[in-house]
């Protein structure tokens, strides 16, 4: 797959590795188990959000997957709640990192991230109600 940064294909292999860079450095470190690596993860993704385009739409795009998916699952209140999922803490380290970031995202990735979020708590009700019987 091609990657793609404003819209337009990767093309030299300086973007592509900083690209690979980002995702294995940086993103990959989002749901560490250890919080110290965790904070450094979410401190270096700050930084470079607030001083490039491209990190930022990462950013956007690495969160719409993780909260896409939760919703996706059919049962978000189960997927978020189950003992033992990878999801819950994936979810709620990813929130907590948003927190901080949604002051310096572009308006337009706060637009989609907030959609996606609506969607989540909506299917959290949806399937709690189906649940909880109410």
């Amino acid at each position: 797959s091609n990657a793609t940064v404003h819209g337009a294909a990767l093309g030299s292999k300086v973007e592509k590795d900083a690209l690979r860079l980002f995702h294995v450095a940086i993103l990959s470190q989002f749901d560490d188990s250890r919080a110290k690596v965790r904070r450094e993860a979410h401190a270096s993704a700050l930084e470079l959000v607030s001083t490039t385009r491209f990190a930022g739409e990462q950013i956007g795009e690495y969160a719409r997957t993780v909260l896409q998916s939760v919703v996706k699952s059919g049962d978000a209140a189960a997927a978020l709640g189950g003992e033992g999922d990878d999801r819950y803490g994936k979810v709620m380290h990813l929130l907590s990192f948003l927190e901080s970031a949604m002051s310096i995202l572009s308006t337009s990735i706060v637009v989609q991230l907030g959609e996606v979020v609506v969607g989540l708590v909506a299917s959290i009700v949806a399937s709690s109600k189906s649940v909880g019987g109410g």
